[in-house]
């Protein structure tokens, strides 16, 4: 038996039809036209995160509108030996929490590069995007698992980019 094909939301075209086909299943085109979908993104930034540390952020969802994840990004700059490195791939583990629904974006804490894309060297995009409602928030905690190395490194800069579209319904 075949499974259900579900299509790269890679582009614009692709998620304007995935909100289309959630907020809109019977194609009325009434409520069509009271669809405003708009690209945001969402910035998250942990500074001089030492290693075993685990800090925490909370992004706030606008209130009128749901945010529909589709491209998680990060940047990382690492500072080895007073010299700063940029676009490593750090020993960085991620957990988010959608506070509205109290529901995680992943059973555990995952590595940061399996979920979030960097620009430079690995584009990605979600392969069924996610759908975080309005006036609720994403919860995002990183872990610097660096001490299991014998050289730990603290990262000076963690950046994450929550990249989607917003949608809002008139």
């Amino acid at each position: 038996m075949q499974g259900q094909y579900i299509p790269q939301v890679d582009n614009y075209n692709s998620i304007e039809a995935f909100v289309r086909r959630v907020y809109n299943p019977h194609g009325d085109p009434a409520l069509d036209a009271k669809l405003s979908i708009q690209p945001y993104a969402y910035r998250v930034g942990f500074a001089a995160v030492a290693p075993g540390a685990s800090p925490q952020s909370v992004v706030n969802i606008a209130a009128n509108a749901d945010f529909v994840l589709t491209a998680p990004r990060f940047h990382a700059v690492i500072d080895a030996a007073g010299v700063a490195n940029h676009d490593n791939y750090p020993l960085i583990r991620v957990l988010m929490t959608d506070t509205g629904s109290q529901e995680q974006l992943m059973s555990e804490a995952v590595d940061l590069q399996s979920y979030f894309g960097h620009p430079l060297t690995a584009e990605f995009q979600l392969t069924y995007p996610r759908i975080i409602s309005g006036r609720s928030g994403l919860s995002v905690q990183i872990t610097n698992y660096s001490n299991i190395m014998t050289a730990p490194e603290t990262y000076v800069l963690v950046e994450l980019t929550l990249a989607g579209v917003l949608v809002r319904g008139f």
